[in-house]
């Protein structure tokens, strides 16, 4: 396909853009050697078949295209629709003989057509027939665009023949009529006066010349009457030969019902007022309303009729921060500006709630010469309350990040301490003093083990590393040590067979835990404590859902703090970090779910989390390579003391230990066992490194060498994505610090058993 453009020689009057569909490149070289000797005036592009002809198609535009019948791929016929779609003209080039196509082609939209000859003479008749196809193409498009014009005026217009027959009518016509096409088509153009004698006046002057115009009154197809105006006149031709007339119709109806349409307006502008969800109220210059609609009326202090009351009587505005009454807002024409904007607090009728709303007062003229005010307003409670949401979200998410890097840095730590404690726990048998301070100090790194999984759920990418739970019996087991001591008595109301979720049981755990702590709090030492749970079908947008309710007989929450509930440190208690809520909500958001509170001073609280029920499947954790792949480890990890504890653990089990700080060294150490004939049993790739070559890339060079080698992922990071879909990065399993001795050896020995 020759797709770049040429200019034999343009003329800056006729530029013309061509397309030229040929499937024979002599015929196509003819085509560029003849424009070039005749210098015709065009950019041309060539192309060979109809494929290729439709792809430039839906890219350019031309101003004509001159196509051979038979193409590569198909004939003409098989894109002239396309062609004709676009307003293109079309010449058709055919062989000798090939007389009938032709006259298909001309059937079918086709400009013109030219015979080709063994001279190719018939490309010098080319530039007379683009320029013919191209005037008559716009003489069509000029011709449609005054049909176009006609059919689309609101004016009625009709031709007739000079014996008075109609022979053309617009749709404007119908509509004014309220008749058929075919009720008037062949009638006599008398058929659209009201009268006789009204048609035989007007078709007189028109006979004569003249046009005749005038206002008349007629009834309709459908029994109502019309106003119109008429206008007739002679249709002439160059030598003022008459050809017929020209009736046209202007519908003045409207007009005449002026009056009614000024009550239809003030009707639909009641219709809106009363439906829009804006408060609307007018006042005279003495504050007294003159207009409220219904939503501006559910505010109101006074039930019934408010017409001739003061505006503060029936809407007390008051300031958000005082809540005092706002006297500007009065309404009277001395109230400070005529023009006020901002927001105010409204009292709600019936159960007595302060509302915030945004509120707009303009002058309003009156016809008595008198200034009054119209007042706007709408609730804006609930946006501003979604607005603090964002806002919280995103200072949870800053708190996040920096909680996420200080876990991360204390797992390592703990790590290393808890290798040693262990290892000391063993070394230890013969002194239970010892063994007994050493088992305390395992429990305060336990307890710092949590406090690291609550920050890491609060630092981005903490994705859960989901499995099926059931949640009847994982709801009765999460109380476990808190209900402790005291009077609270605790309950249970669950559904049977509840469904099944899928979710992080150690996140969900701590979610869980997290409300009940701040429930049991809320209660000091007597109470009840009820755990309920029940499947929601939902709807279309939130599908199946879990509700778990975790309510209290607590003093409740102050609406004052409602607001702050979920605000990183905010507390009410003494010695509280207030972050239980935050941790909680972080979580349930993670698992697609909801969190909410529904509190009443004096009586409890209640919280509500609502969880998806997935039907995805969650993948099992694949089984190791059942060949023996010998006993040595390759440990990479930027912490040299982690290094060295892994290797102190797992020699003694029977397992060479190789060491790498960082992704580079490890692949080296891989290929160089593998240059010797060696292997390794299993590799440990710590997910990030400082300065160095993570896990995640690590993995992906190792998996191209060995693709069956088992490699675990270890960060303390625990809440990474790529720990909640390892099997997606190539891992094998993971290994989340820290670890105890037994968790570390139940993954070597299960990936790479001696």
């Amino acid at each position: 396909m020759d797709t770049s453009p040429h200019s034999p020689n343009p003329s800056p009057e006729r530029k013309r853009k061509i397309l030229y569909i040929e499937d024979d490149r002599v015929d196509q070289m003819a085509f560029i050697r003849t424009n070039r000797e005749l210098g015709y005036p065009y950019e041309y592009q060539i192309v060979s078949s109809c494929n290729e002809a439709n792809d430039v198609l839906t890219r350019s535009t031309f101003d004509a295209i001159v196509s051979d019948y038979n193409l590569g791929d198909g004939t003409v016929f098989d894109i002239i629709h396309e062609i004709r779609k676009r307003s293109i003209p079309l010449i058709v080039i055919t062989g000798a003989g090939d007389q009938e196509i032709a006259v298909k082609a001309l059937q079918n939209g086709a400009a013109d057509y030219l015979v080709k000859d063994l001279e190719r003479s018939y490309l010098r008749m080319l530039d007379l027939s683009v320029e013919q196809a191209i005037a008559n193409m716009a003489q069509e498009r000029l011709l449609r665009t005054l049909e176009t014009a006609v059919q689309q005026t609101e004016t009625a217009i009709a031709i007739t023949g000079t014996d008075g027959r109609i022979t053309y009518i617009n749709a404007g016509l119908l509509v004014q009529t309220g008749r058929s096409r075919e009720e008037i088509i062949g009638s006599s153009l008398s058929r659209l006066f009201p009268d006789l004698v009204v048609y035989e006046t007007a078709s007189a002057t028109a006979k004569s010349g003249g046009v005749w115009n005038g206002e008349v009154s007629a009834k309709r197809q459908d029994g109502r009457v019309g106003f119109q105006y008429l206008t007739l006149s002679s249709i002439l031709d160059a030598e003022d030969y008459p050809l017929g007339y020209l009736w046209a119709s202007v519908d003045i109806t409207r007009l005449k019902e002026a009056e009614q349409e000024l009550a239809l307006e003030k009707e639909h502008l009641a219709i809106t007022l009363a439906t829009i969800n804006n408060g609307v109220i007018a006042t005279d210059g003495t504050g007294q309303i003159l207009f409220i609609n219904p939503y501006a009326r559910n505010f109101s202090a006074i039930p019934g009729d408010v017409t001739r009351k003061p505006l503060l009587a029936i809407l007390p505005f008051k300031n958000a921060a005082t809540h005092e009454l706002v006297p500007e807002l009065s309404g009277t024409a001395g109230s400070k500006k005529e023009e006020t904007e901002g927001r105010y607090l409204l009292t709600q009728p019936g159960n007595g709630e302060d509302r915030l709303v945004e509120l707009q007062k303009n002058a309003l003229p009156l016809p008595d010469g008198s200034t009054g005010h119209v007042f706007v307003f709408r609730d804006i409670t609930d946006s501003v309350q979604r607005d603090a949401e964002r806002q919280r979200l995103s200072q949870l998410e800053s708190l996040g990040q920096l909680a996420g890097g200080i876990a991360h840095d204390l797992n390592n730590i703990l790590a290393i301490i808890l290798s040693n404690v262990l290892m000391a726990q063993e070394a230890s048998e013969d002194s239970r003093v010892v063994r007994a301070r050493l088992q305390a100090a395992e429990k305060a790194i336990d307890r710092a083990k949590a406090l690291s999984k609550q920050f890491l759920t609060l630092s981005p990418g903490g994705d859960p590393v989901r499995e099926k739970v059931d949640l009847a019996s994982f709801l009765r087991s999460v109380p476990g040590g808190y209900i402790k001591g005291g009077t609270i008595q605790l309950n249970y109301d669950i559904a049977p067979h509840l469904p099944v979720v899928y979710a992080d049981p150690a996140q969900l755990g701590i979610a869980i835990h997290q409300v009940i702590k701040n429930a049991i709090e809320a209660m000091d030492t007597a109470g009840h404590l009820i755990i309920r749970a029940f499947a929601d079908e939902g709807d279309a947008e939130t599908g199946r859902r879990v509700v778990i309710e975790i309510s209290d007989t607590g003093a409740g929450i102050p609406p004052a703090i409602m607001n702050r509930v979920f605000e990183p440190y905010f507390t009410t208690k003494d010695e509280m970090r207030g972050l239980g809520l935050t941790i909680a909500n972080s979580i349930i958001i993670r698992h697609n779910g909801s969190l909410r509170i529904e509190s009443t001073p004096g009586i409890g609280t209640t919280v509500v989390i609502s969880l998806p029920v997935l039907d995805e499947p969650v993948a099992a954790r694949a089984a190791p390579v059942s060949r023996s792949r010998g006993n040595r480890v390759l440990i990479m990890d930027d912490e040299a003391m982690i290094l060295v504890m892994l290797a102190l653990m797992l020699e003694p089990l029977g397992y060479t230990v190789d060491s790498a700080p960082d992704g580079a060294r490890a692949v080296a150490l891989f290929d160089a066992a593998r240059s010797t004939g060696g292997q390794y049993a299993l590799v440990i790739l710590d997910l990030l490194v400082r300065g160095g070559m993570g896990g995640k890339e690590t993995v992906k060079l190792l998996r191209g060498r060995d693709p069956d080698i088992p490699i675990l992922v270890s960060s303390g990071y625990s809440h990474d994505p790529i720990l909640a879909d390892y099997q997606h990065y190539g891992f094998s399993d993971t290994l989340p610090k820290p670890y105890t001795l037994q968790e570390l050896r139940d993954k070597v020995t299960f990936w790479a058993p001696l």
